[in-house]
């Protein structure tokens, strides 16, 4: 398999990483206006912990997914470029509080 195909791969890994964002747009939106069963701190809670718990799911995803495609050699590869995964979505969680918090504002 070539270069390319783990590419798009870990893009699309990456486009996983707006699901929580999606989610708190959508139904944050929902639990503010009274339509869901769930409170809107419910709502920013699962998605600011998914986004982090995602984060580092998709850290270990994409080390297994390289080291499929990677060539057999005798000296080990460093996989510390792989943490830039797992503290990108730290910036994405924080970008969920303040959605929430943007939410909550305009709602009152």
């Amino acid at each position: 398999m070539s270069d390319d195909v783990v590419g798009v791969i870990i893009f699309f890994l990456f486009i996983i990483l707006l699901v929580p964002t999606f989610i708190q747009i959508k139904y944050g939106v929902r639990a503010l206006a009274g339509w869901t069963n769930m409170k809107f701190w419910q709502i920013a809670f699962f998605c600011f912990f998914g986004e982090l718990i995602l984060g580092i799911a998709m850290f270990f995803i994409v080390a297994f997914v390289t080291s499929l495609f990677a060539p057999v050699i005798d000296v080990p590869r460093c996989g510390f470029g792989l943490a830039g995964i797992a503290v990108f979505s730290i910036p994405f969680a924080f970008l969920n509080l303040i959605i929430a918090l943007f939410q909550k504002i305009v709602s009152k």
